[in-house]
Order: structure tokens, then sequence, then C-alpha cells
């Protein structure tokens, strides 16, 4: 008994350990599950491995197949029909056969070619559709040689033989649902009238037989989806218009036939658009965009030929309009313009998806436009006209939300600034100071882009990531205006340096209260440019003479004033300042105004003596001791001794300021200019007359540099 109690409690104990172990196993369960929720439905996603691509290899099995199946199938069949065109010229030279026999032959080996290869088509269709194309081949051959060489048929009835041919073509590609033998009909359709010189026998019957044949073309382009055909048939209406045609026909069966050629392959396919929406195929956009510039062209190409000036539809439009030659054309492009922007309207409510059209109508009306703008206007005109036109199209874009809509005005943009530069290196200069073309054009650009940037801030939600900076561009723009205008004929030294200087003090306070740091460049163009011209005169056109003395005075003292104006609008708008490189403009900006009084300062001692010796001040040369007879050798010595002295006084007071400012730039300045005094110190006291001069130069300049490093020595501690 006592041992089964014993067994008993060991299993007990057992029992607990497990138990114990069970709930610290479940106890770390429950840490980790806390810790980590979102591991408990998380699926494990597999990982792809990107195999790298193999290099593709010609593959020459593929590369066999083609040649044995086409090649060689064309190949033959081109020999097969010379073989019979030289199997013919023998039974013609050996008269073995009579030209009525020889027709009916050509005739029995076409049909025979056609079936056979209906025969193969359930077989090897390839060699099918080559039997059926020789078969037709053959009978173009047999009809023309009829004509040409047996005279057994007319040049009509021949024509007929060609029409019932290509039908009959057309037909056997649509059974067959063969491209291969649709091309052999097209080109058989179009070149047979050439061998038949139709154009000279009756030149609008031929017209209107292309252009049957056109439409029928790209009935079967639409119904089996071969546009091909359509591009070729467009092609070789162009040829025959080129060549044939545009000798042969007068100018009403012209008109007739552009009319026509427009509303086959321009209307029609915008038409098949409109009803049946596809979002995405170029077939239309093409067909349209090439019929409609060929038709312009055929238009302006007839409209100034000699026949044109005798019709009686150029004498009505002339009195209905009362224009002139190149006025009627640029009506006939407007109404281009007009029809292909119905037709994008149109497009645009009922199909607002047909992108790749609506582009191409878009693109069409806009060149004509353009085409009118451009034979109507020129110089400034022009630039105002295209301005105008591209702030239409901008704000076009954004009613319509398509972007690549905007790519058009910023084109025009660049012309019109390649324009603008163009007259400004060739520019005359206007009769009215006021009211002229340069005036308006400026005045018609900032309404304009004014306008545009208005539209650019407004959608700046439809702007894509490369059109992020067109707002600043166009701030830019608006700011260079005025300095543009003012580089022009209109503004005349010295009044474009001062309207420069005080525009560029303008733009910089506008800069600094607005934070755009593209108004503040365009701020330092300006006073870059107006500083050029000053320095310009100053240096070359000889400024520096007394008749200049007040508008010298006042140029100076407005470039002083203006370098003032930004330094305190720097101070006071310091708050309104984030970037770093302000701290730059302001140094820069205080040696320029240094300097600019010293220069000032400099030019009216010149000028002083100047006219000190012009017009003879005998009593102050007397009080120093100077006959008149000495004059010009007095001047000289005279001025750079005071020169001198300014130097030194104006060297000091720049040290002075910039210690007790901290500004190292004047401490610079102001050394620099000691360094010049010295430099011309020893040359201007040798050359005086008198040695008393020379003592007080000397003890003058002395005390000056005594000063300066007494100044040193007590203002050290501030120095940066």
């Amino acid at each position: 008994m006592a041992s089964f109690l014993e067994q008993l409690q060991q299993s007990l104990k057992q029992l607990e350990n497990k138990v114990n172990r069970l709930e610290q196993r479940i106890a770390c369960l429950e840490k980790t599950t806390k810790q980590e929720p979102q591991l408990e439905h998380a699926e494990i996603e597999p990982e792809i491995i990107e195999m790298p691509e193999k290099p593709k290899v010609l593959d020459w099995r593929k590369f066999e197949m083609n040649i044995g199946n086409y090649v060689l199938q064309v190949v033959g069949v081109i020999l097969f029909l010379l073989g019979m065109g030289f199997f013919l010229k023998y039974s013609i030279e050996q008269e073995w056969l009579t030209p009525t026999m020889r027709f009916i032959l050509g005739l029995c080996t076409a049909t025979a070619a056609i079936g056979f290869g209906e025969y193969l088509k359930h077989y090897y269709k390839q060699w099918s559709l080559g039997c059926i194309a020789g078969g037709i081949v053959l009978y173009y051959l047999s009809f023309y040689a009829a004509f040409s060489m047996y005279g057994i048929f007319s040049i009509y009835q021949v024509f007929s033989s060609f029409i019932v041919t290509t039908i009959f073509a057309g037909l056997l590609a649509l059974w067959h649902d063969s491209f291969f033998i649709a091309l052999f009909s097209l080109v058989g359709g179009y070149c047979t009238p050439l061998l038949l010189d139709m154009h000279l026998e009756n030149p609008f019957l031929l017209a209107g037989y292309i252009l049957v044949l056109a439409l029928c073309y790209l009935v079967l382009s639409y119904a089996k989806r071969w546009y091909w055909l359509t591009y070729l048939s467009l092609a070789l209406i162009i040829f025959y218009y080129g060549h044939p045609l545009v000798g042969a026909l007068n100018y009403h069966q012209e008109i007739v036939f552009l009319v026509s050629t427009w509303l086959i392959f321009s209307l029609i396919p915008y038409l098949c658009m409109y009803i049946y929406p596809i979002k995405k195929r170029e077939f239309e956009s093409m067909v349209v965009a090439i019929s409609t510039i060929f038709v312009m062209i055929g238009f302006f190409y007839t409209l100034s030929s000699n026949l044109a000036g005798q019709s009686l539809f150029w004498q009505i439009l002339k009195t209905i309009t009362e224009l002139n030659h190149i006025a009627i054309i640029k009506v006939i492009a407007l109404i281009s313009s007009v029809v292909n922007s119905i037709m994008l309207i149109a497009l645009y409510i009922h199909r607002p998806k047909n992108t790749v059209l609506m582009g191409t109508l878009y693109t069409l009306s806009a060149a004509s436009i353009l085409a009118v703008m451009r034979a109507q206007w020129s110089d400034y005109n022009f630039i105002s006209a295209l301005i105008v036109f591209s702030v239409v199209l901008f704000g076009l874009s954004f009613i319509m939300q398509q972007y690549r809509m905007r790519v058009y005005p910023y084109c025009m943009w660049l012309i019109s600034g390649w324009l603008l530069f163009k007259q400004f290196l060739y520019h005359k200069h206007p009769q009215n100071l006021w009211f002229n073309e340069i005036n308006v054009c400026i005045v018609v650009i900032f309404i304009t882009m004014a306008y545009a940037l208005w539209l650019s801030y407004r959608n700046q939600q439809q702007l894509q990531k490369k059109e992020e900076m067109v707002p600043t561009i166009l701030e830019g723009v608006l700011s260079a205006l005025p300095i543009y205008l003012m580089h022009t004929a209109l503004w005349k030294f010295p009044y474009n340096v001062l309207a420069l200087s005080w525009y560029a003090l303008l733009l910089f306070f506008v800069g600094i209260i607005t934070q755009r740091i593209i108004i503040r460049q365009c701020a330092y163009a300006a006073g870059f440019f107006g500083a050029s011209h000053f320095v310009y005169w100053y240096f070359f056109k000889n400024l520096l003479n007394p008749h200049w003395f007040l508008w010298l005075n006042i140029l100076w003292i407005s470039w002083i004033a203006v370098f003032s104006g930004a330094l305190l609008a720097i101070r006071y708008s310091c708050n309104n300042i984030d970037e770093k490189g302000i701290r730059s403009i302001k140094k820069i900006i205080e040696l320029l105004l240094a300097l600019a009084i010293f220069i000032w300062i400099r030019s009216n001692i010149i000028l002083y003596f100047d006219v000190l010796n012009m017009h003879g001040a005998i009593f102050t040369k007397r009080l120093m001791g100077y006959s008149v007879q000495h004059d010009f050798l007095v001047r000289q010595p005279l001025t750079n001794v005071f020169l001198t002295i300014f130097y030194a006084i104006y060297a000091v007071a720049l040290i002075f300021i910039g210690l007790l400012y901290q500004k190292k730039e004047l401490r610079y300045t102001g050394l620099s200019i000691i360094t010049l005094a010295l430099s011309k110190l020893w040359f201007i006291i040798m050359r005086m007359p008198e040695t008393m001069q020379r003592i007080v130069a000397f003890m003058v300049v002395g005390i000056l540099l005594i000063g300066i490093s007494f100044v040193y020595q007590r203002m050290s501690k501030k120095i940066e």
C-alpha cells in the first residue's frame, strides 16, 4: 500500500511539472503575438526572380521559309510574265497568230491562271494568291496590248475594260481576304490610265475615275482594315495632281477635284471616327492631316495660276470680298481653319477621348491661322498677333484638359522671343514716339502674358511636372518686357540709363516683398544693362566733358539713390528674406554704392578744372599765384593734387565706416584707393612747379596716413 501511494505522488509531480511547462510556453506565445500581431494574417509573397533575357538570334528557319514562300513566288510570277511577253513578241515576229488570237490567248491564259489559283486555295494558299495576282496582271497587259499594239479597241473601250478588271480584282481580294491581291488591283487601277494617256484625251473623266477609285479603296480599307491601301491611294492622287492633271484640268475642274479630295480623305474618315468611337488610332488623323495639307497647297497653287484671274469664280469672290489676289488666298486659309475648328469642337463634345484625331485637327487649325497671320502682318504686328493666338490656345488647353495642346503655345513663345531679338538687331526709329507698333506690341504682350500667368496659377493642378516652371518663367517674361522696351530705338541715352536704374530698383523692391527670386534676377539684369550703357558712354563716348556736366551729375545721383534704396529695402524687409544669397547681394550693393560716390566726386573734380579752364576763371587762378598765360600747364597739376587729396580723404572715410560697422569690403576698397593714391603720389608731387606745393602735399598725405594708422589701432577690436 505504501509503495502504491509513493507511485501516485510521483505521477502527480510529473503532471504538475508538465502543466507548468505548458503554461510557460503559452505565456511566451501570447507575448510574441502581442508584440507582432500583424504576422497573424500575413501572406508571404513569393520572391520573383527576373531571368535575364536571351539575346535575339536570327531565326534562320523562319528566314528560309519566308524566302521560299514569298520571295521565290514573286520572282517566279515576274519571270513567267516576262516569258509570256517574249512569247507574244516572238509570235508576232513569226506571224504565227493574228492580233485577235493573241488577245484571246492572253485572256485565256489569265483566266486559266486565276482558275488554277482557285483550285489551289484549299491546298497551297500562297501559290493560289500568286497565280491569281499573275492572272490579274495578264488581264491588264492583254487589254493594253489590244489597244496600243493591235488597235482592236478604242481608248474608251479599253479604259472600260480596265475598270472592269479593277472591280474584278477587288472582288477577288474580298473573296480571298487577301491584301496582296488588293494591292495588285490598286496599282493596276491607278497606273493603267497613265498608259492610255487619259489626261490628254479626257482629263475630267480621269479625275472622276481616280476619285471614285479612291472612295472605293477607302471603303475597302475600313471593311478589311487594310489601311495601307488608303495611304497608297492618297499618295497616287497627289502624284496625279502634281503631274498629269495640273496642266490638263481647267480652273473650275481643279477646284472641284480638290474639294472632292478633301471630302473623301478628310470628311469621311472624320465622320467614321465621329460615329464609331475609337480611342487611339492614327489612321484617321494621318489621312486627315495629309489630305488637308495637300488640298490647301493645291488651292494656293491653283489660285496663283494665270487661269485663276480669268475665271468666273475668281471674279465673283473678288467682287464679294473686294480684296486683292493675296487676300483671297488668306480668306481661303481662314475658311480652312474655321472648318477644322468646327470639326474639332464637335469631336471634343461627342468623342472627347479620341485625343489623336483631336490633336491633328488642332494642329491643322493652328497652322492655317498662323499662315493667315504671317501673310497679313509682319514685324511687331505679327509678333503681337502670334502672342495673342498662343495665349488663346493656352487657355483652350486648360478648358479641354489636354496638356499636349500646350506644346504649341510654348513653341510660339519661343518663336516670338526669337522674332523680338531679330527686331532688336534690325530696328528702325519710329516716326511717332508714343503711338507706334513697338509700344503696341509690348503692351499686347504684357497684357496677354499676364493673363497667361493668371491662367497658369488658377489651373496649376493641371500642369505636369515638366511644366512646374511655367508660372515662374511667365513672371520673368513680364518683368523683362520693360527692359527690352528700354533697349529699343524709342529710348536714347541718357534716358534709357535713368529708366533702367529706377526700374531695377522697382523690381528689387517687388522681388524682396513677394520673395520671388525670378523678379530679383530681372532687377539684377536691368541694373547690369543700365550700368553697361553708362560705362560705355563714360569711357568710349567722352562723357567726361563739360557738355555732359549736368546729365553726368543726374546719372550719378540717380545710381547712388538706387543703391541706397536697395539697401533700405534689404534692411526693412529682412524678416521676409530667407535666402542666404541676399547677404552677398547686400555686400555687392554696398561696394557699388561706395564706388559710385567715389567716381561721382572724382568726375566733378575733373570737370571743375575743365570748366575752370574753358571759361577762364582768372580771378581764382590769380589768387593761387598763377598767370593766365600758364593756364594749360597749371590745370593738369592742380587736378592731380586735388584728386590725390580726395583719394586719401575718401579712403580714410571708407576705412573708418568699414571699421565702425564691420564692413570688410569697404575697408578693402579704402585700402585699394590708398594704394592708388600712393602709386601716383611721387609722380604728381615731383611735377609740381613750386617747392611749397610739394611740401604741403607730402605733409597732408603723411598726416592722412598717420590718421588711418591711428584709426586702425583704436578700432582693431572691431575687425572681423
